[in-house]
């Protein structure tokens, strides 16, 4: 559940400078010393950004006939198309599709399930606060939620400087990344599972804020087989986990935003093993 007046949310410690790790952040929950970043001035979006236009951009692909195996980096080869042909609903009654930009728009906080409605589920974020909604597209053309992955993009806009912690909540992979273009393959990752999972809480992923401002996130799930649950938050001054793009999140949520032009695929991947010396790059 949630504080009365989430909007009271501040940064959970005050630095003053780039400190590699904090102490003792959350409180009454956890303790200790943890690994920070550090958002980079520069990624600051000083223009660009509709401020009218509250929640979160997402897309969805899902390829029949493939296995991506809760992979993040299959699962990148499939959202960017190499994998098959999109069978994702994008006639999905439950969003507006913008096919302009190829996105779905969401204007409420990030809390998807395939059996949504429910006011209890196996996530972190539950009734009566958060009632689930389905992953925009899914299912897809076929009935099926499986072998699907989807991005969401949201304009996060820190009202002071200091550390934040995120939190994402998913059934099977996920992957947190901020940058100038966060679905660029060279921006920085927060955090990421890949493989399978049940719906399974990562926490403690620290952000530092020096300059309050808009900043461009983004969060990537995919789904193997079976169930389907995918939830992004933050959590308050007092371990309270607010969803990015609810509207009583103090941390705003804009979908409407500049992407630059990025790099959509490398290979050998990232952190790729077993290449040979002599393959083409």
């Amino acid at each position: 559940t949630r504080l009365p007046n989430p909007q009271s949310m501040k940064p959970l410690v005050q630095l003053g400078g780039l400190a590699a790790l904090v102490s003792g952040l959350v409180p009454g929950l956890v303790t200790g010393s943890f690994a920070q970043t550090a958002l980079p001035p520069s990624l600051r979006l000083t223009s660009g950004v509709d401020t009218s236009k509250p929640g979160f951009l997402v897309r969805t692909v899902q390829v029949e006939g493939i296995d991506n195996g809760g992979s993040v980096v299959t699962s990148e080869r499939e959202l960017n198309g190499d994998l098959g042909p999109n069978i994702a609903n994008l006639a999905d009654p439950n969003y507006t599709y913008d096919a302009t930009r190829g996105f779905f728009i969401v204007n409420a906080g990030l809390n998807f399930r395939h059996d949504a409605g429910v006011d209890s589920d196996n996530g972190v974020l539950v009734g009566p606060d958060y009632v689930d909604a389905t992953i925009p597209g899914l299912p897809g053309i076929t009935g099926s939620s499986e072998q699907a992955v989807s991005e969401a993009i949201a304009f996060l806009e820190f009202p002071a400087a200091g550390t934040y912690e995120f939190g994402v909540a998913s059934d099977d992979a996920f992957k947190l990344t901020v940058g100038i273009n966060p679905r660029d393959r060279f921006a920085t990752v927060l955090r990421q599972f890949s493989g399978e999972r049940a719906m399974t809480e990562t926490r403690v992923i620290l952000v530092n804020v020096t300059e309050p401002g808009i900043y461009p996130f983004r969060c990537l799930w995919a789904n193997r087989t079976g169930a389907t649950g995918w939830e992004w938050f933050l959590f308050d001054s007092a371990g309270n986990r607010v969803a990015i793009g609810d509207s009583t999140n103090s941390v705003k949520s804009y979908h409407s935003g500049p992407l630059r032009p990025y790099i959509s695929s490398v290979f050998p991947d990232q952190g790729a093993v077993g290449v040979s010396p002599t393959v083409a790059v």
